[in-house]
């Protein structure tokens, strides 16, 4: 974690922060490292809570891989939390200083990601068997 932290921002944040919205433009993700955050999303009007991240989770990472840069879900801790930002320009410092280190972590992100939609896919499934 220190070799990357020279890259990236590591914050503190309050209880009940919303760090972001749905629909707003994203240029950076977040590692839980400490805390709990609730990812909201309006369905049909109302708020829904899709998830809770915990520490070691990944949120936001959808919005800096994908091509519009826009948020899915709305992010708030639902305690005193610490995260470390990664945002493009930090990925892109890292990618010139340490490529093997920058290959590594996309690796990682996109593992994390294929693990989550495999485990949306089959709650997906066991819900449609309900």
């Amino acid at each position: 974690l220190n070799e990357i932290c020279e890259f990236f921002h590591l914050k503190e944040i309050p209880e009940h922060a919303r760090l972001w919205t749905e629909g707003d433009y994203g240029d950076s993700m977040l590692v839980v490292l400490e805390g709990d955050f609730n990812l909201n999303k309006t369905i049909k009007g109302k708020n829904v809570v899709m998830r809770t991240a915990t520490p070691g989770d990944l949120v936001g990472a959808i919005s800096i891989l994908g091509g519009d840069n826009q948020r899915t879900s709305t992010l708030e801790s639902l305690s005193p939390a610490k995260v470390l930002f990664v945002d493009i320009a930090g990925l892109d410092r890292l990618y010139k200083v340490k490529p093997k280190l920058a290959t590594q972590m996309y690796f990682n992100i996109v593992c994390f990601l294929s693990n989550r939609l495999e485990q949306e896919t089959r709650t997906l499934y066991e819900d449609q068997g309900k």
